[in-house]
């Protein structure tokens, strides 16, 4: 009780904080309000390019943020940028809200098991490509926490406006190592960019490996049998080995022959190799109730994927803030997974399971928008429509083809109205979902209204209210009309039969700006009304892991994020305390969850000598159906130094980290489960180096920003995890 008081006080900090300390308008330094001349929508950068532009040159101390209905411009400092290795670099030095980064691994995550989209000028881009981008060419970075039916699917959207470059390029290379006990991590990136005239062509490629041989499972189980029958069950593991590989390339080319047309051509394509999975390896001794003799348990499991994407995109800008806009991207995906798992003991039968499981999608992604600003009005219309065909191949023990068609079609409108303080934006989406599988077709109709405001009272603070009605489709692995074996009693099995379901979402967040510090207080609810989740059925001695559609699913959340810079960019400190409650109605159940977890984040610069602490969050720190998932935070430490042209830092991986873990745990009322996976001796000792050459380079402008999203990378295959 006490515990939850402290956080719940912690949380409302911002309150008093900011009505004690909000400043008059007259009392915003100058260097503020020039920066504060951008358009009011602060959305079209037809209007702003030439603006940003004059600032190239501007050291701007105060105004690092500017907020809109939707979303937060935030503008990289000097300092910031000098201290920076890479765009990933850049975004990770600005502790934007909810965000966490990993920079063993490369990748952005957001707290809650939420999904985050990149762009780069508005055009979808992986990781890597972020990562690629050197931050020298780096204008702005938008944050749209609100996106509305122009981002499909995204809770958050983080757009990194460039310069283009009208001539000359960019070579770079980013090279990260980490060792420790009985662990390795390496990613290891190179990029190549180069612009002529109205043309820019951008190059990169991303290797990843990580492997441990001291990755331990254990399994704490409870079956209840129809007869009454209570059997307990419990895992005792051995140390494996886990690892996983990839290489993600990406060839971009722009042609912007004016400031009315953009033409963009890219070509993705995604390797990766897991020979040892750390969520299916297991090696462990099965001691039960029943049987005073211990069984043996081996299970190994690899997985393989190749996806290409094509996409195209054309924009053209007419007069009077008129534009049109128009996106195709074509995706494949080819996956494959093997398992093999294993039961050996005295006095039972063996039991083996073998899966090899081939799967492929092709899918085909076409947007159009059109939009048009009269005054403080902005007018939006768009059309999304989705194909996508699935074949999997299920072999082994359990056989079946499965094919699973899909198309989604979707109509939005939109308007929004600016007003001196204030801004508010309405939109209405209509969608038709449709899906097919053997001979069994599913209609669902969706309408899907938001709002979005916001009022800034004093320059310095602003609150923001967003809320609205969303739709989403079951994955194509829980509508397979299939099973695999998980052990000697459980199979997982899809269920054909799952409808679309909704969620209804509204967020309040307060900002407040201050030349010594910012706060960012952010209270969200959502309810997903009939959501597929999972749960375990019993059919005679056979447990069933499935899923359906539920009651409903709430989530109340409520971050708060710190920033403190009292002596400017040569020491940032981020202090960011998240809870969250969740509320799980199955058809069956009801289960409830409290989570809290803290991080912090400390940046130091000195000249060229930087030093930086990381934590960050995995992305599974979540409940939903009858699980809940946690993963303890990791840390990093690196100081080093940092020159124009190339880095070198040395630091550890988790230095004060005894033993990492993750943990499940189900709560199911007639199979109950923990799985606790770990691995000791974790810290690993990390070197870091980087270069970036620029040659003939000479920027005019930043590039247009168009606001679409059509990528598709749904794999489709149902896996015997437990």
């Amino acid at each position: 009780m006490f515990k939850n008081i402290f956080w719940m006080a912690l949380m409302c900090l911002p309150l008093p904080l900011c009505a004690s300390i909000s400043l008059p308008a007259d009392s915003i330094p100058e260097t503020e309000t020039v920066v504060n001349t951008l358009p009011p929508d602060g959305d079209d950068l037809w209007d702003s390019d030439s603006i940003l532009m004059e600032l190239d040159d501007v050291v701007v101390s105060a105004a690092r943020t500017i907020v809109k209905s939707d979303r937060k411009l935030l503008y990289p400092q000097r300092g910031q940028i000098e201290g920076s290795t890479s765009g990933l670099d850049l975004i990770n030095r600005l502790h934007l809200p909810g965000l966490s980064i990993n920079p063993v691994f490369g990748t952005i995550n957001l707290t809650g098991g939420r999904s985050v989209q990149l762009r780069r000028n508005g055009v979808l881009v992986s990781e890597k490509e972020i990562a690629a981008i050197p931050p020298s060419d780096i204008v702005r970075i938008e944050y749209i926490d609100s996106p509305g039916p122009r981002y499909e699917g995204a809770d958050v959207v983080i757009n990194v406006l460039t310069r283009r470059n009208d001539s000359g390029g960019n070579v770079s290379g980013e090279f990260m190592n980490a060792i420790g006990n009985g662990k390795f991590a390496s990613i290891d990136d190179v990029a190549f960019s180069h612009g002529h005239g109205p043309s820019e062509l951008a190059v990169n490629a991303s290797w990843f490996m990580m492997t441990r041989d001291n990755w331990v499972r254990d399994y704490n189980e409870t079956r209840h049998y129809a007869d009454g029958t209570v059997e307990e069950r419990r895992e005792v593991g051995i140390p494996v080995k886990i690892g996983n590989s990839g290489l993600v390339t990406d060839v971009n080319y722009s042609y912007t022959p004016s400031e009315s047309d953009m033409l963009n051509v890219r070509f993705n394509l995604g390797w990766d190799l897991i020979p040892y999975n750390e969520e299916g390896d297991r090696h462990s001794y099965l001691y039960t109730s029943t049987s005073p003799l211990p069984v043996e348990i081996k299970e190994h499991s690899s997985e393989r994927s190749l996806t290409p994407a094509l996409s195209l995109y054309y924009r053209h800008a007419f007069s009077r803030g008129e534009s049109l806009t128009f996106e195709v991207t074509g995706t494949r995906v080819n996956s494959r997974s093997k398992r093999r798992y294993s039961e050996r003991g005295e006095g039972r039968p063996e039991e083996d399971v073998v899966s090899d499981n081939r799967g492929r999608s092709n899918s085909l992604i076409a947007e159009g928008v059109w939009e048009k600003n009269i005054s403080a009005w902005t007018f939006l219309a768009g059309g999304r429509h989705l194909q996508r065909l699935t074949s999997d191949r299920y072999a082994g023990t359990v056989a079946a083809d499965i094919t699973v068609r899909q198309a989604e079609i979707s109509l939005y409108a939109g308007l929004s109205r600016r007003g001196t303080d204030w801004s508010a934006s309405l939109s209405l989406k209509g969608s038709r979902i449709y899906s097919r599988q053997e001979n069994v077709s599913r209609s669902d109709y969706a309408f899907q209204p938001e709002f979005v405001g916001s009022y800034s009272p004093v320059a310095s603070l602003t609150i923001r209210y967003s809320a609205g009605l969303s739709a989403s489709s079951p994955a194509v692995a829980m509508m397979s009309d299939v099973e695999q074996i998980v052990d000697a009693g459980m199979v997982v099995r899809g269920n054909p039969g799952l409808k679309a379901y909704r969620t209804f979402n509204q967020r309040f967040n307060l900002g407040f700006n201050h030349h010594l510090f910012d706060v960012d207080w952010t209270v969200g609810f959502s309810r997903e009304y009939n959501p597929v989740m999972g749960e375990i059925i019993r059919e005679g001695t056979l447990f069933v892991k499935t899923y359906a559609n539920q009651r409903s699913f709430d989530c109340l959340s409520s971050e708060l994020n710190l920033l403190i810079h009292p002596f400017g960019d040569y020491l940032t400190l981020s202090l960011s305390p998240l809870f969250n409650r969740y509320i799980s109605r199955g058809n069956t159940y009801t289960h409830t969850c409290n989570m809290f977890r803290f991080r912090w984040d400390l940046d130091v610069k000195f000249g060229n000598w930087v030093l930086s602490y990381n934590t960050f969050m995995g992305p599974s720190n979540r409940m939903y159906g009858e699980e809940i998932i946690e993963e303890k935070n990791m840390n990093m430490i690196l100081a080093g130094y940092v020159a124009p042209t190339w880095s070198l830092q040395l630091g550890a991986f988790d230095p004060f980290m005894k033993t990492y873990w993750m943990e499940t745990r189900n709560l199911s009322e007639i199979a109950p489960y923990t799985s606790r996976a770990y691995c000791h001796k974790n810290p690993y000792f990390t070197i870091k180096a980087s270069f970036s050459l620029n040659y003939g380079k000479k920027q005019t402008s930043a590039s247009p920003t168009p606001h679409l999203n059509t990528a598709d990378d749904n794999q489709g295959l149902m896996k015997g995890f437990k």
